[in-house]
């Protein structure tokens, strides 16, 4: 089952919690958050990690302290003690965002604002640069497209070592789609993208291996802030 947790941030954020939280995240990323000049960037790097904690917590009922966490050579966090257990995290604006699955996954979120044209022609294939020309929104079907490719490439793990442009994204209904190669013009089997909606001008998107629609959560769970917090204390 691919699940997929979200948790927004609090519209009250203070340095004080923000510091009696950090006992439960690593000394790395503790040092990482202490150096975040705006408080709302430590906000979403600490409920990143508290998150990844919750996810390990429910599915081994480990607790935060207790638990490892470590990164590939490509910089993609993973649990050494429960190779089982893949996962993937993404922020952006008020939202932190993790899927789970037993198999490769990468996730997305991003908050919509103006997307350089000129970025997409260079980054996107031919077909996605036309069909953003073709959209009433072109910012939104940038970062629509955008959030679905970088799923993959966080799936994959293997960070800027995929071109965006050496696959291009098909969609097959109004939230899924699939992978086609641009050198081989055919899909890449095995990988499956599904959308979620979460707020208005957000975009969301999560690839998974070795899925279909029908293994996928259909509502994301949604998580508070406060309730991450006691969960890992």
């Amino acid at each position: 089952m691919v699940e997929v947790y979200i948790c927004q941030l609090p519209e009250e954020k203070s340095q004080s919690e923000l510091t009696s939280m950090l006992a439960y995240v690593s000394g790395e990323r503790q040092k990482r958050i202490m150096q975040f000049f705006h408080l709302a960037d430590a906000y979403r790097t600490l409920v990143g990690e508290l998150l990844i904690k919750h996810v390990l917590y429910k599915q081994s009922g480990k607790r935060a302290k207790d638990i490892t966490i470590e990164k590939n050579a490509y910089g993609k966090p993973y649990f050494p003690d429960y190779p089982s257990i893949q996962f993937n995290i993404s922020h952006s604006g008020d939202f932190v965002v993790c899927a789970v699955h037993d198999q490769q996954v990468g996730i997305d979120v991003e908050e919509v604002r103006v997307f350089d044209l000129c970025m997409a022609k260079q980054l996107f294939t031919e077909f996605e640069y036309w069909e953003i020309l073709a959209a009433e929104n072109k910012s939104l079907a940038c970062f629509d497209i955008w959030t679905m490719k970088e799923s993959y490439v966080k799936a994959l793990g293997k960070g800027l070592a995929i071109p965006l442009d050496s696959f291009r994204v098909k969609k097959t209904k109004m939230d899924q789609a699939v992978i086609i190669d641009m050198d081989r013009n055919e899909e890449i089997k095995g990988f499956m993208l599904k959308q979620f909606t979460i707020a208005k001008d957000y975009k969301l998107a999560v690839c998974a291996h070795g899925a279909s629609e029908y293994n996928f959560c259909k509502y994301p769970d949604q998580i508070s802030f406060h309730h991450l917090c006691n969960d890992v204390m």
